[in-house]
């Protein structure tokens, strides 16, 4: 693994760790996360190699991580524009890997698309993308002082197939709260088939999964 550490990235919800992070994840290997609390201010991309982001192990479904200084385990906080992803990553090589597991992800309630975007941009007769989210917490920053889901615009999740497909991805122990969509799959140039979701937990959001294809919304 490329421990961000040494990268100086610092999990004090204070340091700009974008850099540092972005740099461990352009090495194409393995990045951990120890625990803390990382600030970003642009979006950790990976474009054609896909990512593996591995964080400290922690009970991601618990309830009792609602509010900001309560966060436990590795967490990235997001404070750069709504209008990208913090975390996007794009998959143009079958053989590539993409998992995130014991992260949490956190971005204000305004922010306008996902917080979290996989693209699967592939397409053979034997490989699609092939996704990996185990154990992961997707979520508004300050959802707790809302009124419903009054104001909420973000995305949780969102699944792109683009001119590719999913196939044979698991996600597990998800929680997603304080969106408006939980997840989101867009399916209108590629395929989804025969991936699975288990123990999803989703709180205060407005539409839990939300499946787009080019016949339908």
């Amino acid at each position: 693994f490329r421990r961000v550490l040494f990268r100086s990235a610092v999990g004090d919800n204070s340091t700009d760790c974008t850099t540092a992070i972005q740099a461990a994840i352009d090495t194409g290997l393995p990045v951990y996360l120890p625990a803390g609390v990382y600030k970003i201010t642009a979006p950790l991309v990976s474009s054609t190699a896909g990512m593996v982001l591995i964080g400290e192990t922690y009970d991601a479904m618990s309830e009792k991580n609602n509010e900001e200084n309560s966060f436990s385990g590795s967490v990235i906080n997001y404070f750069g524009s709504d209008t990208d992803y913090p975390i996007d990553i794009a998959n143009t090589n079958a053989t590539n890997q993409i998992a995130l597991k014991n992260i949490t992800v956190v971005a204000a309630k305004t922010h306008q698309v996902g917080i979290v975007r996989i693209k699967g941009d592939v397409y053979s007769s034997e490989y699609g993308a092939q996704v990996t989210v185990s154990d992961v917490r997707i979520q508004t920053r300050d959802f707790v002082s809302a009124n419903g889901i009054d104001g909420y615009t973000a995305t949780g999740l969102v699944l792109d197939c683009g001119a590719g497909w999913f196939f044979g991805s698991t996600f597990t122990n998800l929680y997603i709260f304080g969106v408006q969509r939980g997840i989101f799959v867009s399916a209108t140039g590629g395929f989804f088939n025969s991936n699975t979701f288990t123990n999803i937990k989703q709180y205060q959001v407005w539409r839990a999964l939300h499946l787009y294809t080019s016949s339908s919304s």
